[in-house]
């Protein structure tokens, strides 16, 4: 499936385990190679073990979810913490500035310069996709279907896809 979210693709694969959630078990192939070797060889092949991959979401404390959804385009420290109604800096930095930064969900506009007065945040791919899929399940919790047909609409296998490659 794929997500335009303000001119940023998002691709979200679907697998094996999705179809068997979503629709019911995947019925395994029944296709049987006509070659066998005649007999065993002596090459031992190591046991694969199934790599665990991460949580694709991070964990998002209240702070750092506030700061998301209050951070438009790029913005100074000082007019993220008024738009968020703080007064304290240190408790800013700490719990909101940082938190979301080491999350890799904001990033500066100028990195060499962390303390530049033209220092400003943004949001990053993965920030973008943090407020993608909290938008998607507060409207589908709140029943809209909307929310379930603009996600349906970006998937690559409906009418709507645009055909667009992912670059």
């Amino acid at each position: 499936m794929r997500f335009d979210a303000g001119g940023v693709w998002m691709e979200f694969p679907f697998d094996e385990a999705y179809l068997r959630v979503i629709h019911g078990a995947v019925k395994p192939s029944t296709e049987v190679t006509p070659e066998v070797t005649p007999e065993v060889t002596p090459e031992v092949t190591p046991e694969v073990t199934p790599e665990v991959t991460p949580e694709v979401t991070p964990e998002v404390t209240p702070e750092v979810g506030r700061l998301l959804t209050t951070l438009q385009g790029e913005m100074s420290r000082t007019d993220l913490m008024a738009a968020l109604g703080l007064k304290d800096e240190k408790h800013f930095r700490e719990h909101y500035q940082q938190a979301a930064t080491a999350l890799g969900l904001i990033e500066m506009t100028l990195p060499d310069k962390p303390r530049s007065r033209l220092q400003k945040y943004r949001l990053t791919a993965a920030g973008c996709a943090i407020l993608l899929e909290s938008d998607f399940r507060q409207r589908m919790a709140r029943g809209e279907a909307a929310a379930f047909d603009t996600w349906r609409a970006a998937s690559p296998d409906t009418p709507a896809d645009t055909g667009d490659a992912l670059p």
